[in-house]
């Protein structure tokens, strides 16, 4: 990008403090009083897809559990105005905000925040974003792949739209709710299905998820809220 296109495209991009009474937005380029407020608590930073803002629902019902959390401060990546109609183009902004996150959060890091103390939480494009942060912080990102109900079709869902939000859904159930979502480690569905899985290791899928035996984990789960079935739907 030339240094002029990269300018104005930092003065679009805001990062969104969520509180109880609602948003407060500073620009990305805010960096001391950013990290100010980083360096005090633990911290969530919720990214956004495509078509979404930082209060588009995804960001709402995810901030809203997290804000049950005492003790945490919760922010929101605002890209809306880099992101914009035509989904190509947005794609390719994608390292651009991942690496000027990235490169706020490394400096909250050297002003005394512990890197484990930082999550980061994506969805579509948003999870792209997080990953290109992870990588200029050096943070590790999550190697065990969750497939709820095969991690295609969901339950009662009749558009790809309804399918690709029930991701964010099941993880913000999974905030306040941690082990409701049990998932068996397993080489395929199919083997899931027929039980051959039934002695192999369990990991929670969502907040609750923690390093270990990377590899394919399988579940089902409900088709409303509460989506979650515990220990029934890890088979």
């Amino acid at each position: 990008m030339q240094g002029e296109n990269t300018t104005m495209l930092r003065e679009k991009l805001n990062l969104d403090l969520i509180t109880q009474n609602g948003n407060k937005k500073y620009n990305i380029t805010s960096t001391n009083r950013l990290q100010r407020i980083m360096r005090s608590r633990p911290i969530v930073i919720l990214i956004h897809g495509y078509m979404e803002t930082s209060d588009g629902v995804m960001v709402q019902a995810l901030g809203t559990e997290f804000l049950k959390i005492s003790d945490l401060n919760v922010f929101a990546l605002d890209g809306r105005n880099v992101i914009g109609l035509e989904y190509l183009r947005s794609s390719t902004y994608v390292r651009f905000m991942g690496e000027e996150l990235g490169r706020l959060l490394s400096g909250v890091i050297k002003r005394g925040q512990n890197a484990s103390m930082i999550t980061l939480i994506g969805h579509s494009l948003g999870a792209h974003v997080a990953g290109v942060a992870g990588e200029k912080v050096k943070q590790d990102t999550g190697h065990k792949d969750f497939f709820p109900n095969n991690g295609m079709s969901q339950p009662d869902c009749y558009l790809s739209t309804c399918d690709h939000s029930r991701a964010w859904e099941l993880y913000a159930e999974s905030i306040n709710n941690p082990r409701r979502f049990p998932a068996r480690k397993c080489d395929s569905w199919s083997e899931f299905q027929s039980g051959s899985c039934m002695k192999n290791e369990v990991s929670y899928m969502g907040i609750n998820s923690r390093k270990g035996s990377s590899g394919l984990y399988f579940l089902t789960t409900g088709s409303a809220s509460p989506f979650g079935l515990g220990a029934a739907g890890s088979g």
